[in-house]
């Protein structure tokens, strides 16, 4: 039995996310997104993503990807005020 990946990238549609020296986080995202499917679709994984190279669903209508995936990762970027502040963060 195949599984599939779902992989989405947060912020986009209009929303950029956080922004800072002219990065936006959704740019980001969709970066990290793309380079992930490649890399797995290189190595026969089935993907499902949110949109094309260049663009990424809503999150409402990236929920409905989920639906069948062993497995849903959605990329984002936290900002902080600071540049001392650092860490990674993973929900479940």
């Amino acid at each position: 039995m195949n599984k599939i990946v779902t992989i989405t990238a947060g912020h986009g549609a209009g929303d950029p996310g956080a922004v800072a020296f002219s990065r936006r986080e959704a740019d980001i995202a969709l970066d990290m997104r793309n380079m992930v499917n490649h890399y797995l679709k290189a190595r026969g994984v089935i993907t499902c993503t949110d949109g094309d190279s260049k663009e990424n669903k809503v999150l409402g209508q990236a929920i409905k990807l989920i639906s069948g995936a062993a497995i849903a990762v959605e990329f984002h970027c936290n900002a902080f005020s600071t540049a001392t502040a650092g860490g990674t963060e993973a929900l479940a």
